[in-house]
């Protein structure tokens, strides 16, 4: 095999506005900036809101570095299989907010070489999953641009503003707006000069949880929901105009929104666990303690009994109040951040470690292919790169299905003067619907995987009836043999 250029194939989602999908932006920049070939492979296949078209893909280069979570891997690794070839080196660069990797994990481990994570807590956690290398390397963090928007512009409410952002989709148990709103109303019960802003995206992908959070919050005037998809600049000034950032989390990987919070000089509360441990501490932030406690409700990705955090609700009030009550400490706070991040090593620097390791990591391959996978894999890709281009015509076509669905489901909404629980409901509908196609497509999967053995099977035991025939015969013969024996000695 003719060896493969030097560079990165950087599978992820670059069009879309989602955490992977910054960290895949970032990794590209990064590696461009030092001066590295950069092939931008996109996974189109998503449900958070895209900001554009997809990058178009170019030469394979040696290496892959897949943004992609453990869990999504291997049937990233089913529609796009040319990037995951045997012969490349392959980077599985993770997000995990747990201690513990749960088993279902396990399939990914066989499509990567080595594991990279993005901060300290992550790769400890990946550390205890199994014998595959892992190595920390932290994405380079932008500085945001925020834009004109006013506070009125954005939705925000008067007075100084708390502010708690997160994706429905990451799962509203670990991102814990409940525990911020409890902690809001606990330290400032009379007062009406603080409010609390709760500014979320994908409410309508997750319509139950959504209601929780409604229904929690009630009527209550000083704590305002913006459940809406801003752009990249907007979300920005939002975080620019807000007094304080919150984070109650119970578990967390790395913390965008508190890295962004630091670029723009906003003071953070942030529960003291998980990925942002690497970027505050209490010299530049609110830490809140914690407890860890098992989970009870994971929204199905992470595993009920394992454990995460608890943050100390009685911690996370003082820590309300002291920001609210003392601007030299949320300046000396926010200040403090900022000169924290700014020091952190530029894109171009982090582009060079990285690929520093890689260079490594091939060189002690000996080639660029390397030959270590046994034959079984190489033939498991092979098998993939055939039926590609049709995995990726069904794969869009369910897409562009998918869309169609949606959009005859928002017309009959906006044609229907409906109560705001009958439109939770038709989301509802609209997710179970959708959640059956998938399986339903799951099941064609499997159907034909198991007509395939099934063939495999008959044609075994074809064979083997062909062989029980033959004894059958030898057995007749050899009866009538016995037989006609038995008749002689009788005669005589």
């Amino acid at each position: 095999m003719q060896p493969r250029a030097p560079g990165v194939n950087l599978v992820g989602y670059h069009h879309v506005d989602s955490g992977l999908g910054e960290i895949a932006r970032s990794l590209s920049q990064s590696f461009r900036d030092a001066g590295v070939a950069v092939n931008d492979i996109a996974v189109t296949a998503t449900d958070s809101p895209v900001r554009g078209e997809p990058p178009q893909s170019g030469e394979l280069y040696s290496t892959t570095v897949a943004v992609v979570t453990a869990l999504q891997l291997p049937a990233v690794a089913e529609l796009y299989p040319e990037p995951f070839a045997p012969d490349l080196l392959r980077v599985g660069y993770w997000f995990w907010e747990l201690e513990v990797v749960p088993a279902d994990q396990a399939p990914a481990f066989e499509l990567v070489d080595v594991v990279w994570a993005p901060s300290t807590f992550v790769r400890d956690a990946y550390l205890t999953a199994g014998d595959t290398p892992v190595e920390l390397h932290p994405p380079y963090l932008p500085e945001p641009v925020p834009s004109s928007a006013t506070r009125a512009e954005l939705g925000m409410p008067d007075g100084l503003v708390l502010l708690t952002s997160f994706d429905y989709l990451s799962g509203v148990e670990r991102k814990a707006p409940l525990r911020v709103v409890t902690a809001f109303r606990e330290a400032f019960p009379d007062r009406d000069d603080i409010a609390l802003m709760i500014k979320t995206i994908n409410g309508n992908r997750k319509p139950a949880a959504a209601r929780t959070v409604r229904d929690f919050v009630g009527d209550d005037p000083r704590i305002a929901l913006l459940d809406r998809h801003l752009p990249a600049a907007d979300q920005s000034a939002l975080i620019a105009h807000a007094d304080v950032l919150v984070s109650l989390h119970r578990g967390e990987g790395l913390g965008l929104h508190i890295a962004e919070a630091m670029q723009l000089a906003t003071p953070v509360v942030s529960t003291a666990y998980g990925g942002p441990v690497d970027l505050i501490d209490d010299t530049c932030a609110e830490m809140v303690g914690y407890n860890l406690t098992p989970i009870l409700s994971g929204d199905g990705a992470y595993p009920e009994g394992e454990m995460w955090a608890e943050p100390d609700i009685f911690e996370a009030i003082a820590a309300l109040r002291r920001l609210a009550d003392d601007a030299e400490l949320r300046l000396r706070l926010a200040a403090a951040a900022r000169a924290r991040i700014v020091a952190q090593p530029s894109s171009a620097a982090r582009g060079a470690d990285m690929w520093a390791a890689l260079q490594a990591r091939l060189d002690r391959r000996g080639t660029v292919g390397g030959g270590r996978r046994r034959a079984g894999t190489a033939v498991r890709h092979a098998a993939r790169a055939v039926t590609s281009p049709a995995r990726g015509y069904l794969n869009a076509h369910f897409e562009a299905t998918k869309h169609e669905f949606r959009e005859q489901i928002g017309a009959l909404a906006r044609s229907q003067a409906t109560t705001r629980d009958e439109l939770a409901g038709l989301d509802e509908l609209t997710r179970m619907v959708e959640s059956l196609a998938g399986t339903v497509a799951d099941m064609h999967v499997h159907q034909t995987r198991t007509t395939l053995e099934l063939v495999d099977q008959v044609r075994e035991l074809s064979d083997l009836r062909a062989d029980v025939r033959t004894l059958a015969d030898a057995v007749a013969r050899l009866a009538d043999l016995i037989g006609a024996a038995a008749v002689d000695r009788a005669a005589e």
